[in-house]
């Protein structure tokens, strides 16, 4: 009886995990279909090739939650939450970094990849990038909803963040092309952010991750990285802020980095 029962347990776990992961897709898919709907195919080749590069830093940072999340399971059955918090940290340190970089050089990566008539798409990289950073941290605390099993709050999630994207491209894609989408989809995964922050406070009355941190620098991040994208047409500046906030970043986190990567 009781193995039935945990398998039924782990299958609602699955399917719910299943229907997240279903709607995230669609979610990320719905930018390029209403741009092709609403301003037309030109305009979604030009996105689709900015979302292809910001996708760098999704990619990544969803194999830095996966490889994560186990550690934190272990690390939550022995109430180890200081060691969470400090690796949590600095990894959301690395996340933010990594995407400063990707859209500190992202208009000459973009020139490399593409031809003259795909360099427009640079504008699309700073809010991709952001949205993946939120998108982290969205996972970072649904993480804790899975370990309690308390998974029904994701494909919540996902619904409202659909419905948010839906609404602000309806209004930033006539106005503002395709770069409106790509703003509307930092503002939905912002807001998905959000709300598993609300729905982690929710399940657990433990202070398992340092939220008021987390926040700041991914806020941070945010007004670091809207200060590229205005300096994008001004190469010296551009990179000579590149240059400083790197080496703070390497002054600062040395040694987290060096402990994470030995442990």
């Amino acid at each position: 009886m009781y193995f039935l029962q945990t398998i039924e347990s782990q299958s609602n776990v699955s399917m719910v995990l299943f229907f997240g992961t279903l709607g995230m897709l669609v979610l990320t898919q719905l930018d390029r279909l209403m741009i092709t709907k609403l301003i037309g195919y030109s305009s979604t080749g030009l996105y689709s090739f900015g979302f292809a590069y910001a996708s760098i830093i999704a990619l990544f940072s969803n194999a830095v939650s996966q490889a994560f999340q186990p550690w934190v399971f272990d690390s939550c059955a022995n109430n180890n939450f200081i060691e969470i918090k400090k690796t949590s940290n600095t990894l959301m340190l690395c996340i933010c970094f990594i995407s400063i970089v990707l859209i500190s050089i992202g208009p000459e990566a973009i020139r490399i990849l593409g031809p003259s008539s795909f360099w427009n798409s640079k504008y699309v990289i700073m809010p991709l990038v952001l949205g993946a950073v939120f998108q982290y941290l969205a996972a970072t605390y649904s993480s804790i909803q899975v370990y309690n099993k308390k998974t029904f709050f994701i494909p919540i999630g996902t619904l409202i963040a659909a419905l948010i994207n839906f609404s602000l491209n309806s209004f930033f894609i006539p106005m503002y092309g395709f770069e409106g989408a790509a703003f509307s989809t930092f503002l939905s995964f912002l807001a998905y952010a959000f709300f598993h922050l609300l729905a982690y406070k929710r399940i657990t009355e433990n202070a398992i991750y340092d939220d008021p941190f987390l926040w700041t620098v991914a806020l941070v991040t945010s007004f670091i990285c809207l200060l590229f994208y205005i300096l994008y047409d001004l190469f010296l500046l551009r990179y000579l802020l590149l240059f400083l906030v790197s080496i703070l970043f390497i002054y600062f986190e040395r040694k987290n980095i060096i402990n994470i990567s030995k442990s």
